[in-house]
Order: structure tokens, then sequence, then C-alpha cells
């Protein structure tokens, strides 16, 4: 896979980030699709299929972890991000053990952010 090739999902309940991350992955020639909310990811994803998944975990209508349950019922090989404005070790410990690839505190620094894109997607 290239990063031309990569097809990332983001799904954020925040669309100041949503636009951020669409903006930062645009410039670096991902293909990109943003939803607003952990319902219209599933939906988006039980239509459609992504190489990563940049999943919020904090979201008012369906949480990031059942965003993954549903997501790894689905695909055990689609690699998937949590992204959250919580930094604490036990919400990172959770999303690994659920079946994350990564894990990512809000606000974030671009390079390091570009760079964990990378790194799940082993580019």
């Amino acid at each position: 896979m290239t990063k031309r090739s990569a097809r990332i999902l983001a799904v954020d309940d925040d669309r100041t980030m949503l636009n951020l991350i669409r903006e930062v992955l645009s410039k670096e020639k991902f293909h990109i699709t943003t939803v607003e909310g952990g319902k219209e990811g599933m939906k988006v994803l039980n239509r459609s299929r992504f190489d990563l998944i940049l999943l919020d975990i904090d979201m008012p209508d369906v949480n990031g972890f059942d965003v993954l349950r549903h997501i790894r019922s689905r695909s055990s090989d689609v690699k998937v991000v949590m992204v959250t404005g919580l930094n604490d070790l036990e919400n990172g410990v959770r999303a690994m053990e659920s079946g994350a690839n990564g894990y990512i505190t809000k606000p974030f620094n671009v390079k390091d952010f570009v760079s964990e894109v990378r790194r799940v997607l082993e580019l």
C-alpha cells in the first residue's frame, strides 16, 4: 500500500478536529473521509472499506469503544487508532486491549500525528 492508496476514516464529534485531521492528512496525500459521531461512523463503515480508522473515544451518541467493538466484529485487519482528549493511561491500555493499533491524545503535535498514522499503516 502507498500513501496515495491508503483510505482513512476519521470519526469524531468535534467538527474543528475533523477539519484539522482532513487538512493535515490531505496535505500528506492520503484519501481521507470524515464523519461526525459514532452512529454516523458505523453507517459509513457498513458501506465502505478503509485501511485506517481514526476514532475518538468520547462521543455523545456512541462512544469510540462501542464503535471499535463494531469494527472488530466485522474485520480484524483494518487498522484503528483511538484519539482522545483524555490523557490517561487507563484509556490507552483499554484501547490497546480492545483491539486498537494505536492511541493518540489531543491536542497533538501534527508531525507526531502523521508519524503515528504512517507507523500504523506501515508506510
